[in-house]
């Protein structure tokens, strides 16, 4: 009989470190679409698309800056975004983004935080 009691505790214990291990492994989940936010100074628009391709925007009072570019989750909260190398006329101008990765926090599956940021999803096409 004690033997059967070390069995059951030590199947137990496994059990529940597996659950325990998995839950927290587990990845957040971000929706591809349109996020979106909006200070008193400036707006934000991040669009997340299919085959992992981005489209960045920010809008100031004086003019706004935007990439387009790959993306990729790099851990279990967080999307690297990398903006593809512009042109050379682009370069120079006052709207290419001289930041060329920036890391995005996911808060949850509709909200994400950029810089100090928190942008909330409006239109969404997918979970990825």
């Amino acid at each position: 009989m004690f033997d059967k009691f070390n069995v059951m505790r030590t199947k137990v214990f496994l059990i529940g470190t597996a659950l325990m291990v998995g839950c927290a492994a587990r990845a957040q989940q971000v929706s591809l679409g349109t996020y979106r936010a909006q200070t008193k100074d400036s707006k934000y628009i991040l669009e997340l698309k299919d085959e992992e391709r981005f489209t960045l925007t920010f809008g100031f009072w004086d003019g706004k800056s935007s990439c387009d570019g790959s993306w990729e989750v790099i851990d279990r909260n967080t999307i690297l975004l990398k903006c593809a190398q512009g042109k050379f006329p682009a370069q120079v101008t006052s709207s290419y983004m001289t930041i060329r990765e920036r890391r995005v926090l996911i808060l949850s599956h509709r909200k994400l935080r950029l810089d100090k940021t928190t942008l909330k999803l409006q239109k969404t096409s997918s979970k990825v």
